[in-house]
Parts: structure tokens; C-alpha cells; sequence
């Protein structure tokens, strides 16, 4: 069996919001949501440093908000135990997993949908940026909240994750065959 199709573990989609882009920069928020599209985790998160103005203005994340949030290490057990035997579908793993005290290796496998969607993309003729915004909306993602917010983007991740499973399984069977890279 493929691991694309592998249904005898969960599935969570992971997404986090941090104080900025490099690998010193720290989680403000993280929200986990399962396969039936249900929140599992969402939560602030408190960082050590303060949040930059120009992510307050992407995310509407403010320093104010995280002040009495649970810092990583508060709730980090419990993210483990939740991944422990789990897939993690995460929409730029290489980014996102860095910020995670193991990077995330309490998973089982963790998947990067930016990367599957890539393939698809190009397997599939659709053009335009494969920023989650852009490959969301392709997957028919009806934005309810607000870009750049864990949950909202936990969600958007998975509509792609199962919009280009979905598409490979009925449309175009021999996609798996490419996408198969796409989970190393």
C-alpha cells in the first residue's frame, strides 16, 4: 500500500504562526485539526521575544494576545503524545517543523502538502504560485477566517492535501506515481 493512501494511522494537519522567518524566530500560535476538519489544538502560544509590528499586521497576532498564552514548552507533551504514531501534514514542513523542540520526529511521517501539490501542479497543467493561499483557493478553499492564522491555514492545508489526493484517486491514477517523492 502507497503511503499516500495509508488510512491505518491519523492524519493531523498542522499550522503555526511565528514572530518571523528566520530559525532563531518563535511559534505564537499553532493550531492541529484532525481529518474531519475538526480543531484538535488551537492555541496562542507565549514567545520570548516580542512580536514584531510588521507579523502583528500579517497575522493580527499582538503581543497583548500571547501575554497569558501557554508557552511551547507548556504544551508541547501534549502535541507529542498527539503525533505519536501520526502522519503530519504540514503545508511548508521545511519551515514549519524547525520551530518544534525534535522537528517534529515524534510523527510517524511527516508530509509537506506544498510539495505533493508541486507535483500535482505540474502533472496537472495549473499555473500560478504555490503559496497556500493561491493552491487553497485551486482546491475550491473557501477562506471563513482570516489568512495567516494557524487554524484557518491548518484548514486551507488540509483542502489541499485532500484536493490533490482526491484528484490524484479519481482524475489521474498514475499521479501517484509521481507524488510518491513528495513525502520524503
Amino acid at each position: 500500500m502507497r503511503m499516500f493512501l495509508d488510512f491505518t494511522r491519523p492524519t493531523y494537519y498542522l499550522d503555526v504562526e511565528t514572530t518571523g522567518l528566520s530559525s532563531d524566530d518563535e511559534i505564537i500560535e499553532i493550531a492541529i485539526v484532525n481529518d474531519a476538519g475538526q480543531a484538535v489544538f488551537n492555541s496562542l502560544i507565549r514567545p520570548n521575544r516580542p512580536i514584531p509590528a510588521a507579523v502583528t499586521r500579517l497575522t493580527g497576532i499582538t503581543n497583548e494576545m500571547v501575554a497569558s498564552a501557554p508557552s511551547l514548552s507548556q504544551v508541547w507533551h501534549r502535541i507529542m503524545i498527539l503525533f505519536g504514531g501520526a502522519r503530519v501534514v504540514i503545508y511548508n514542513k521545511a519551515f514549519d517543523r524547525r520551530f518544534f523542540p525534535d522537528e517534529l520526529d515524534c510523527a510517524d511521517e511527516v508530509v509537506c502538502a506544498m510539495r505533493a501539490y508541486r507535483v500535482h501542479a505540474r502533472e496537472s497543467g495549473i499555473e500560478g504560485s504555490a503559496k497556500l493561499e493561491r493552491a487553497a483557493q485551486v482546491a475550491g478553499f473557501r477562506y471563513d477566517g482570516r489568512p495567516h492564522r494557524a487554524l484557518t491555514d491548518a484548514l486551507a492545508t488540509r483542502a489541499v492535501w485532500n484536493f490533490v489526493h482526491d484528484t490524484a484517486a479519481s482524475v489521474q491514477p498514475s499521479l501517484f506515481d509521481a507524488l510518491e517523492p513528495a513525502f520524503s
